[in-house]
């Protein structure tokens, strides 16, 4: 009966690893006994083994140290010290400084102020010339392309162009789908 019962074991453990494998393809296993008991041997010796081979498992043979003798290179490194910083406090100023540092902030105020009036003066001058020298044109940007254009394209095609233009506009097809 414990024969049969490992038997059954081991066939439910080849199952599970098989188990991808359709049945008509898995290996068939023999049932003899001979095969059995040596395979139960060999179950045993496996066994064992597997129970000593656990962790990091060295080939050959090896000493094995007590805990205490392991050396732990980290032991041996002293543990720096993280200063904490501290901030400075600052001093209280006297009269004196707190008087020097109001006038010196009163002086750079005043400084800014004569550079800010400067700068406006100088831009409003260059408005005012750009200005005069502008005075007397006209936009005349936008006549030389008028001309090309006019060189260029028959009445015909301006008014093909004007029409499509009008087309494209929202009011036209507003008032072309009204008409429908």
């Amino acid at each position: 009966e414990g024969t049969d019962d490992f038997q059954k074991k081991r066939e439910r453990k080849h199952l599970q690893k098989d188990s991808h494998i359709p049945a008509h393809l898995r290996p068939k296993y023999s049932s003899s006994s001979e095969s059995d008991n040596r395979e139960d041997e060999g179950n045993e010796a496996d066994r064992k083994s597997q129970k000593k081979k656990y962790g990091l498992v060295k080939i050959g043979k090896y000493e094995v140290r007590k805990q205490e003798e392991v050396d732990n290179p980290y032991k041996a490194l002293p543990k720096k010290q993280i200063e904490i910083y501290k901030k400075s406090e600052r001093r209280q100023l006297t009269e004196e400084e707190m008087e020097m540092k109001r006038k010196e902030m009163l002086q750079n105020a005043n400084w800014r102020d004569e550079v800010r009036t400067r700068n406006i003066k100088r831009n409003a001058l260059r408005d005012e010339e750009e200005n005069r020298r502008n005075e007397g044109k006209t936009a005349n940007f936008i006549r030389p392309m008028l001309n090309s254009a006019a060189s260029t394209m028959t009445v015909e095609q301006q008014l093909r162009s004007h029409r499509r233009e009008l087309q494209r506009t929202s009011g036209f097809t507003e008032q072309k789908f009204v008409k429908r």
